[in-house]
């Protein structure tokens, strides 16, 4: 799968193994695909784009005219992906901050808290 998208204004093309991509998120009427970096706990994210969702609407509602890929469709839309060699995204979130740490002055996946390690005193 080739992911396309634009980093600091520059288009970006990323080809991606099918085994990278983790997972797909509908979350706040936004779709979003999870991929991993072969860092260990990387993931980035990315949000398909209303082109990609447009041009995905036709294979998921086959035979329907649904106007929109709601949150009942995902199994469809990631079928559909997975078979996609071009998908357009947005970069939400890249490898080297993994999720879990929110996004504050001085957070990082190695936050200094003041704290020192075991010490023996003689």
């Amino acid at each position: 799968m080739n992911l396309m998208y634009l980093q600091n204004k520059q288009p970006v093309s990323l080809v991606v193994p099918l085994e990278a991509v983790r997972g797909l998120r509908y979350q706040n009427g936004q779709w979003r695909l999870y991929v991993s970096d072969p860092d260990p706990m990387s993931v980035s994210v990315f949000r398909l784009t209303p082109q990609t969702l447009n041009a995905a609407l036709t294979s998921v509602h086959t035979y329907s005219t649904a106007t929109r890929i709601s949150s009942g469709d995902g199994e469809k839309l990631w079928q559909w992906l997975l078979n996609e060699e071009n998908v357009e995204v947005e970069l939400v979130e890249a490898a080297g901050l993994p999720s879990m740490f929110p996004k504050v002055a001085g957070a990082n996946p190695n936050p200094n808290l003041g704290m020192k390690g075991p010490q023996i005193n003689q």
